[in-house]
């Protein structure tokens, strides 16, 4: 629904805007609409901080497919070049009390990070 409603909104305004400045003047407003629309496929919450506690299909089937790995003992790597995406997951993990070791760009000790990871058990997600 959202993400319709963005694409139609990007489509429009891109056909008007390389119709008025021609294509190479339209690049950046491309890769902005690109960039909206990858954030409204993983969670309504990275386009709106008011909505991160909306239903996700994305989310939930992630959480769905991390139950069934856990459930089977086998580890879990998560990634997302959002780390906005990363903090509802985390939120998500912690609601239903999952262990997890975490790491993005800020992670300072990054190495006791990989080491929690490898060597505790309950936490199979990373």
């Amino acid at each position: 629904m959202q993400y319709d409603e963005l694409r139609r909104h990007y489509r429009e305004s891109l056909l008007r805007r390389v119709q008025e400045q021609g294509f190479g003047r339209s690049k950046m407003h491309l890769l902005e609409a690109l960039l909206r629309l990858r954030q409204a496929a993983c969670h309504p919450g990275l386009l709106d901080p008011k909505r991160v506690g909306d239903p996700s299909a994305k989310l939930d089937l992630l959480m769905e497919q991390l139950a069934d790995l856990r459930e089977e003992g086998h580890p879990a790597l998560v990634f997302s070049q959002f780390t906005s995406l990363l903090a509802v997951v985390r939120s998500r993990l912690d609601s239903e009390g999952v262990k997890y070791a975490y790491l993005d760009g800020a992670t300072r000790n990054r190495q006791a990070c990989v080491d929690a990871f490898q060597t505790i058990t309950n936490a199979r997600c990373f």
